[in-house]
């Protein structure tokens, strides 16, 4: 007996275990849809994210006092560092739930055959959109904050680059460490 289905013609015969997978593009379309798609029914948490990292910036401004462009370099430095730091720690927070929610989904549709770079991609470019506009907006409440010896590019570029580090090791705590 063949385990083969009946078909008019025995030529044209289908095997059973051929499974037609979409191709990674399209994969990377459907879960980049669906990265979306989450990211607009947890639009408060986002929200209440992006009002942490401000909250933050505006604390340290309180703290550090007033400056003006006369107070020292080590000064300022010690300011950056300081927004720096907070920065980083909420950006790695707020990365690290990019990748625990979807974890479960994760391993099942890898486990059926899904490109696993379809998902981290689609998931990656959702996260650089969503935490680079967090950096530009805490950049300009630095810039606009403290009138600095430093371009605004620069320091836009310091936080820019901070994300990345940051989300980085945001992904990689989420994947270690169970939820």
């Amino acid at each position: 007996t063949s385990l083969r289905p009946m078909t008019a013609d025995k030529d044209a015969e289908v095997p059973l275990h051929r499974h037609v997978h979409p191709t990674r593009f399209r994969q990377f379309v459907v879960f980049l849809v669906r990265g979306l798609l989450q990211r607009w029914r947890a639009k408060h948490l986002i929200l209440l994210e992006t009002f942490c990292l401000v909250g933050a910036a505006y604390l340290a401004i309180l703290v550090d006092g007033v400056n003006d462009s006369m107070t020292s370099i080590n000064m300022q430095y010690q300011f950056c560092m300081l927004m720096c730091l907070q920065f980083a720690v909420l950006m790695t927070l707020s990365a690290m739930r990019s990748f625990a929610e979807n974890k479960l989904i994760f391993y099942r549709e890898t486990s059926s055959g899904v490109s696993i770079n379809s998902f981290f991609y689609a998931q990656n470019l959702l996260d650089l959109l969503e935490h680079g506009l967090q950096a530009a907006w805490v950049s300009a409440i630095h810039v606009d904050m403290r009138t600095t010896r430093v371009t605004f590019w620069n320091i836009f570029l310091l936080y820019q680059l901070s994300m990345w580090f940051c989300t980085g090791w945001g992904y990689i705590f989420s994947l270690i460490f169970p939820r």
